[in-house]
């Protein structure tokens, strides 16, 4: 789901001012200044009051604010029969993850909430390639690799079961022979996930 205006949803908590925008000023009243009710885009607020407005609505929903990643927040399943639900939050972008059933109930508490717009179900969140298979979820970042080999120059290399030359002598210092091994592994670590 994507939140339309995602900042302009949030409240402020402190009065703020801002100048006239150019093209508003009558005459006469150039020294007057205007007195935000809402938080706008720019306003360094904004994300904060955007996200204390998400975080009380989705607690007044009975999600659970995740305390390692507080972008991830989890509602347990109730005695009612519902399962678990997740939502994980990036700035505008929500992911809403359980039983099909309960996503489209959520997703409709969102909707009649904020404005929202369906982006249907999730085939890239945050470069990340997202595959369904039945009931489960394939991660790749395929993408991304190739676009590390081809920003340096090995976009045409080709695997090797071996990351170095056989025999080579490695250094606990990390100095000459040492060094090369280490960024043969790192070649290698790359050459084998793009395999």
């Amino acid at each position: 789901m994507d939140v339309r205006t995602a900042f302009l949803n949030g409240d402020l908590d402190e009065e703020i001012y801002m100048k006239q925008p150019e093209g508003t000023v009558k005459p006469g009243q150039e020294h007057l200044v205007w007195k935000l009710k809402r938080a706008l885009y720019g306003l360094k607020q904004a994300p904060r009051m955007w996200n204390k407005r998400l975080d009380k609505f989705l607690s007044s929903k009975r999600f659970v604010r995740c305390e390692a990643d507080h972008s991830l927040y989890v509602r347990p399943a109730s005695k009612g029969g519902s399962k678990p639900l997740v939502i994980a939050v990036y700035v505008d972008d929500l992911l809403v993850v359980g039983e099909s059933d309960d996503v489209e109930k959520c997703k409709k508490e969102l909707a009649e909430e904020f404005d929202m717009k369906d982006l249907g179900e999730v085939g890239w969140l945050l470069g990340v390639q997202v595959t369904r298979v039945r009931n489960q979820f394939q991660l790749s970042q395929q993408k991304y690799i190739n676009d590390v080999l081809e920003r340096f120059g090995m976009s045409d290399c080709r695997p090797l079961a071996t990351p170095m030359t056989a025999g080579e002598h490695l250094t606990q210092e990390g100095s000459g022979t040492g060094e090369r091994w280490m960024k043969k592994v790192a070649v290698f670590i790359v050459v084998q996930l793009a395999a």
